[in-house]
């Protein structure tokens, strides 16, 4: 998905995900079950009735760490991260990318 931005960005790219540390999961709204390991997490969203989200396709929670290794893969491009906090925590990761 980086990539394809970069592709049709004239000047960059601001990518935005919800930070898995967070303690509250957004599209379910639920406390926690996120922090599990995942095959639990899902299976827990799957019998609460959030199948949808049960599937890493449509719901794949990232950490600034993985966000990093993805811009590992883009040797040379100016790159920073800018938190959006709520409580305290970081509840938002965006990601700015310059080309």
């Amino acid at each position: 998905m980086v990539w394809e931005c970069l592709r049709v960005a004239r000047r960059g790219v601001c990518v935005t995900t919800p930070n898995r540390w967070f303690p509250i999961e957004f599209h379910t709204q639920s406390p926690l079950v996120h922090w599990l390991p995942k095959s639990l997490g899902r299976a827990i969203f799957r019998r609460t009735g959030y199948g949808f989200f049960a599937q890493e396709a449509n719901l794949n929670l990232m950490t600034q760490a993985e966000l990093r290794r993805v811009m590992a893969g883009f040797p040379g491009l100016r790159h920073h991260f800018a938190p959006t906090r709520l409580w305290g925590w970081t509840s938002n990761i965006v990601l700015m990318i310059h080309k």
